[in-house]
């Protein structure tokens, strides 16, 4: 009885052993992210958009940088200014009286973060679903001008004065659009795009939000490794 009692125990303790051995041996730690799987690209590329800024036809010129993720997903970063002249009417200046010689322009862009996820990717023509977000900057800019009780217009050369701002703002953008996309090349994309710009946080006295928000089409080009 003895005798079978020390059979058992021993095999209790040492099974175990034998079987947790022979796992470990033949199967892999599961993880929730399998970066044997993983495929990583990236690209680069221009893009042109029309929009309306201020009531008026405008045009963006900028581009993105980004990874690709198993073909689908991409995050990268964009960037856009505002390349057409938008003249302000009716400047109502915040403070002390302003004498401008010329006229008086809107300037600015953004940039920041996007996302995007491609649709059939290996597919000839296929679409996206794009979302970006950033943070960007506004300026009233004119060639010369100055406060009425200086003696000197600033930017003028004879005072060597290079101060063409009138005011600025800083404004945040949300950009979410729908995107369709052709593979030319195994390295090389062109599409069009379509969404709406969502504009917050300008603070000039002629200029609001609503004036720059407003839907866009682009064109754009991307070179990589999709």
């Amino acid at each position: 009885m003895k005798k079978e009692l020390l059979i058992f125990i021993a095999f209790f303790f040492i099974h175990p052993y034998f079987l947790f051995a022979t796992e470990k041996d033949t199967e892999e730690i599961k993880t929730i992210f399998d970066l044997k799987e993983l495929k990583i690209g990236g690209y680069i590329g221009p893009e042109i958009k029309h929009t309306k800024i201020l009531d008026n036809n405008g045009l963006l010129i900028g581009g993105s940088l980004g990874f690709i993720l198993n073909h689908h997903f991409s995050l990268g970063f964009m960037g856009y200014g505002i390349v057409t002249e938008h003249k302000l009417e009716n400047y109502t200046p915040n403070d002390r009286l302003i004498e401008v010689n010329g006229d008086i322009l809107l300037r600015g862009g953004y940039g920041g973060m996007e996302m995007e996820y491609i649709i059939f990717p290996n597919y000839p023509i296929h679409f996206v679903l794009h979302s970006g977000i950033g943070i960007g900057g506004l300026v009233y800019d004119a060639d010369k001008w100055r406060y009425k009780d200086e003696s000197y217009y600033r930017n003028d050369s004879e005072y060597d004065n290079d101060d063409d701002v009138l005011e600025s703002s800083v404004m945040f953008v949300y950009e979410p659009s729908i995107k369709i996309e052709f593979n030319v090349l195994k390295m090389l994309r062109c599409g069009f795009s379509g969404g709406y710009r969502f504009v917050s946080g300008v603070d000039l006295p002629n200029t609001t939000n609503e004036d720059l928000s407003d839907f866009s089409f682009g064109l754009y080009m991307k070179a990589g490794i999709f």
